[in-house]
């Protein structure tokens, strides 16, 4: 609402949510402004006639001024346009001997002074992540593209993990800390935390701190493996044909490629990655790397696997499989339960039936069929078989604050308070007060650190061809179930508590390397 000066004009505090042209300059919002006329029209603003309008910038660091100059003097005009930052509560004050001259010297140069800055706040330094810096790809997720058929072969990624003894592997570039910064309303800007990567000693890699940067070395020749915050180069066991009745078990420390299949029934343990090239029939695997297998596995009821890091086959049957990190399959999933910490990467192929369930989101060609197989699709799951239930370390003051409480409740429980009790207690109360409001102004800092620190994005899933009926898609507490067949390309996503079926417009091809 307008009101009325003591000069006979008006001044007006406005919320511009459209481009609206002042005096000199246009301005865009959402900003806000106090705008000062020199003439009431039927008791409105009259934007043509504004005198002079003070701006606070979107990010609220900068205080801008538009105005018409006056033919002589500054002072009135300063003093008018301090008042109306006043009224908007700026906490920094102006340079007037600054301000002066800006307007002297538009008086020679049109009369007009557009987007000026009259103060700045002060803006945060953002932090910076350690970065655990490789010195080539050694785990490259990208499929290899044959350079003259353009054919992508889903069995080959771009990673080379085979390292020799003193390589260097990795630097660790330490984190910076940021600073917050302050507004020009006087508040502080939050930043959020820098992420720091933890990295664990594996077999034969060796660290040297040089200039306060942690350098990683290959102690051995191997095969390179990064998992659950592991750095390892792991001796390699090569098993020249299949695993079955011949061999036995396989039980390895390190790496582990198997030329042949494996036959059913067998049973295989490895430290690291383990490749198979040929095929797998219902078997117990378990590795704390990833799993490659060239053709596809079978599985059966009570057959298992477990994989530290990710999965890849060209196909997957009545599987029942975990993945520390991601399950990529080329052509199909039939009737499988699998738990990924990562995606399940499937864009070109079909999943039919079973129980799916990725942290961070799918990528499929066709999910159900036209038998309407009950097929599951989760996201956003915490998919490990036992979670960490590690409890909330109590804080220094809350210890304190329980204590307290505890002494208060046992003088308010004596039948009879002396003049010392009841001291006592008032020096107790004051004490509660001041503890409370220490853990409050904490609790708030970590939720302002929370909210500036950069989050990642919703698990979505796509589904690129076509949905069939059955289908049911789930994230936390919220399910849709698919009753007609849609055409792709589709994408699920859960954001603020609900869970969405959009039509994807375009999709990008899977991720691929040239040879």
């Amino acid at each position: 609402m307008a009101q009325p000066n003591p000069q006979g004009s008006v001044c007006a505090i406005c919320f511009l949510t459209q481009v609206a042209r002042f005096p000199g300059g246009w301005f865009s919002g959402p900003k806000l402004y106090l705008a000062f006329a020199t003439d009431k029209v039927n008791g409105a603003m009259d934007i043509e006639k504004i005198d002079f309008a003070v701006g606070v910038s979107d990010d609220r660091l900068e205080v801008t001024l538009d105005c018409t100059v006056p033919d002589s003097g500054a002072d009135g005009l300063i003093d008018q346009i301090q008042s109306r930052m006043k009224a908007l509560k700026i906490a920094i004050p102006i340079d007037r001997d600054a301000l002066n001259q800006k307007i002297a010297g538009a008086r020679a140069n049109g009369g007009r002074i557009a987007g000026e800055v009259l103060v700045r706040g002060v803006p945060p330094v953002p932090p910076q992540d350690s970065v655990l810096e490789w010195t080539r790809d050694f785990f490259g997720s990208a499929f290899v593209v044959d350079p003259v058929t353009g054919n992508i072969d889903y069995r080959r990624r771009s990673g080379q993990p085979a390292v020799e003894s003193g390589e260097l592997l990795a630097r660790l570039i330490p984190l910076r800390e940021g600073k917050p910064g302050t507004d020009v309303f006087g508040k502080r800007i939050p930043v959020g935390r820098p992420c720091q990567p933890r990295v664990h000693l594996g077999l034969n890699v060796r660290d040297e701190k040089k200039d306060g940067i942690h350098h990683y070395y290959a102690a051995a020749a191997g095969r390179v493996r990064w998992v659950s915050d592991v750095l390892a180069v792991d001796d390699v066991l090569t098993i020249s044909g299949d695993v079955g009745l011949e061999t036995g078990h396989v039980k390895h420390q390190g790496a582990l490629i198997i030329k042949g299949d494996v036959l059913a029934g067998s049973r295989i343990e490895a430290g690291g990655d383990i490749e198979i090239h040929g095929s797998v029939e219902p078997s117990d695997i378990q590795t704390g790397g990833n799993l490659h297998v060239d053709q596809g596995i079978t599985g059966a009821k009570g057959r298992k696997i477990s994989v530290g890091g990710s999965l890849q086959a060209k196909y997957l049957m009545e599987v029942d499989a975990q993945a520390g990190g991601d399950i990529i399959v080329e052509s199909e999933i039939i009737h499988s339960t699998l738990k990924a910490r990562g995606r399940v990467c499937m864009p070109g192929g079909r999943l039919i039936g079973g129980d799916v369930a990725a942290e961070k989101g799918m990528d499929l060609g066709e999910a159900g069929n036209a038998l309407c197989a009950p097929t599951r699709l989760a996201i956003g799951e915490d998919t490990r078989r036992a979670k960490d239930e590690t409890p909330k370390q109590e804080t220094p003051e809350e210890a304190r604050l329980n204590q307290v409480r505890k002494e208060f409740e046992a003088y308010s429980a004596k039948p009879t308070l002396t003049a010392q009790d009841r001291e006592k207690m008032t020096e107790l109360q004051f004490e509660e007060w001041e503890l409370a409001n220490k853990i409050e102004a904490s609790v708030q800092e970590e939720i302002e650190i929370a909210n500036a620190t950069p989050k990642a994005p919703p698990p979505r899933i796509v589904v690129r061809t076509k949905l069939y009926p059955e289908a049911k898609i789930c994230c936390a507490n919220a399910k849709v179930t698919i009753s007609e067949e849609m055409p792709g390309p589709l994408f699920a996503l859960f954001f603020n508590d609900r869970l969405r079926l959009h039509k994807l417009e375009e999709i990008q091809h899977p991720t691929a390397a040239v040879a």
